[in-house]
């Protein structure tokens, strides 16, 4: 799970501006699954591409990125956490209390699944 964290994290990291916010929250669901979360409050993804996103070296839009990619992350860790019996979603949050907009990664897992 180590190499999803840094995709997500890394990918987050390059599509915010400098004073950007990421926020990573990990939860339980219940007994058995936990939920981790990757937030940024950078550009999103337009919604023609979303559909996309989890392609082999499928990259957004070069106007949305700062560093260019391999375009192998997202559908490498979709890869390495559907081994792991979970999901991966991304989502478009809207405007919450600070109103800023927030894009998502959303991944669940099931608990005691670790196949390091």
């Amino acid at each position: 799970m180590e190499i999803v964290l840094t995709n997500l994290l890394s990918n987050a990291i390059k599509f915010v501006d400098n004073n950007g916010e990421i926020i990573m929250n990990i939860s339980d669901i219940d007994e058995s699954e936990i939920k981790l979360t990757v937030y940024d409050d950078g550009p999103g993804v337009p919604k023609k591409e979303e559909e996309n996103l989890f392609l082999e070296f499928y990259q957004a839009s070069p106007r949305q990125q700062k560093q260019k990619g391999t375009g192998i992350g997202l559908a490498l860790s979709k890869k390495l956490i559907e081994l792991h019996q979970g999901k991966i979603e991304y989502k478009r949050k809207e405007k919450n209390s600070i109103k800023k907009d927030y894009t998502c990664f959303e991944v669940t897992l099931k608990k005691g699944t670790n196949k390091s």
